[in-house]
């Protein structure tokens, strides 16, 4: 049902618009003074700013579905590391290590739930320097620690581009002008002449809701990471499956472990 949501939200709003046309032109008895080819060059307008404004926002969509994926890779990489130096290195916990990994994913997937803020999840990512530093006294050789440095800063600047993406709106500017001619339209439609009732019903609906539909659309996309729950995902957010498959790989390793 995830993907008609928006879109049966938005009947209310195209409902209201053709009972406010019926209202004016049968009760009030209010003649439309614009023919259809009239209104047209503005609704061309429109459908030129709407695709302007969604290809927009899809080029940054794109790249937030690759967050997910990479947020896995990096964990999975750090415990790569781990495992390559248990044999040759005993003395470094392995476990603590792997549990701490657990922790940074466990940290990304509740800030993703806005269960936790932005600084108590890099918090949790500077914290991995405790881990880097018992790698030291364990006498693991340099380059492997600082394989394990690079991986941290990398999830760290992923998760840096994930809330830029997710806070930062896409030209402001070009929502206004969007809402306007929202507002535009939805005048002219009033104004504007028909042939018959059902004409007059079928376009007003038919136009509103595409265009508040659309409007709709670009917002919820312009944000990939709204999550509302672990297990339910919107149809336009970015999928996590990556990085949910991968925390219960993780918590299979620390319970063996353990």
């Amino acid at each position: 049902m995830s993907k008609w949501r928006l879109l049966i939200t938005t009947l209310p709003f195209a409902f209201s618009v053709v009972a406010l046309k019926l209202i004016l032109t049968h009760v009030f008895l209010i003649p439309g003074i614009l023919g259809l080819p009239e209104i047209g060059f503005i609704l061309t307008a429109g459908i030129f700013l709407t695709g302007f404004m969604l290809s927009g926002t899809l080029t940054d969509y794109k790249e937030s579905e690759k967050i997910p994926g990479d947020i896995a890779t990096t964990l999975e990489s750090i415990e790569d590391t781990f495992d390559a130096i248990s044999s040759t290195k005993p003395q470094f916990n392995v476990e603590e290590g792997r549990s701490y990994v657990l922790k940074m994913t466990n940290a990304v997937v509740d800030y993703l739930m806005k269960r936790i803020d932005s600084n108590k999840l890099f918090e949790v990512i500077h914290g991995f320097n405790t881990i880097t530093q018992n790698l030291d006294k364990a006498g693991v050789a340099p380059p492997i620690i600082s394989r394990a440095i690079s991986e941290q800063n990398h999830l760290r600047k992923t998760m840096m581009r994930m809330i830029v993406i997710s806070k930062t709106g896409f030209l402001a500017v070009g929502y206004a002008l969007l809402e306007i001619l929202l507002v535009v339209i939805a005048g002219l439609l009033m104004a504007a002449d028909f042939k018959s009732w059902v004409s007059e019903v079928v376009i007003t609906f038919s136009v509103m809701l595409v265009y508040t539909y659309m409007y709709r659309v670009i917002k919820d996309i312009d944000d990939p990471f709204e999550y509302q729950s672990e297990t339910s995902v919107g149809a336009a957010e970015v999928p996590l499956f990556p990085l949910m498959e991968y925390r219960e790989r993780l918590k299979s390793r620390v319970k063996m472990l353990n």
